[in-house]
């Protein structure tokens, strides 16, 4: 059964699909019971559910086969929904992995009128680009260029 609080019932969902994913109710490669079944089973319609699990799907958590069923994706290394944005290294922190760093270069340019632009300046400055990979538990996740 789902909990009533502030947020929107869809998101309260996701949220137990999830835990439930994370406490081992569900498995990789798992099928998950019917909409109606898992629709009653939550207290919730099916048109909540249905727009529960397409957000899921889009975040790569689950998958859905048409006239076969719902199945469980096999762990993302790392997901953000657009509700709550984190930074790189909180992501790999909530993924249980050692979050790192391996700089490439840096060097200062001028900049141009597109990055005045893009951060405010009144005038030319010199800006420092960074360029650098971001590790989780020492394997390559995100390449950084900023």
């Amino acid at each position: 059964m789902i909990k009533a609080d502030h947020r929107p019932l869809y998101l309260q969902v996701i949220d137990k699909i999830k835990s439930d994913i994370e406490a081992g109710v569900y498995e990789a490669g798992q099928r998950l019971p019917s909409e109606f079944e898992l629709s009653k089973q939550l207290g919730i319609s099916r048109a909540t559910l249905r727009e529960a699990l397409r957000i899921l799907e889009d975040e790569n958590i689950i998958i859905r086969r048409h006239g076969v069923g719902t199945f469980i994706c096999s762990k993302p290394l790392f997901s953000s929904g657009i509700e709550e944005l984190f930074s790189i290294t909180e992501m790999i922190k909530r993924g249980n992995q050692k979050p790192g760093t391996i700089f490439l270069s840096s060097n200062i340019e001028m900049t141009t009128n597109d990055d005045c632009e893009r951060f405010q300046l009144d005038e030319l400055e010199e800006l420092t680009v960074v360029e650098r990979v971001r590790t989780a538990d020492g394997e390559p996740v995100v390449y950084c260029f900023r």
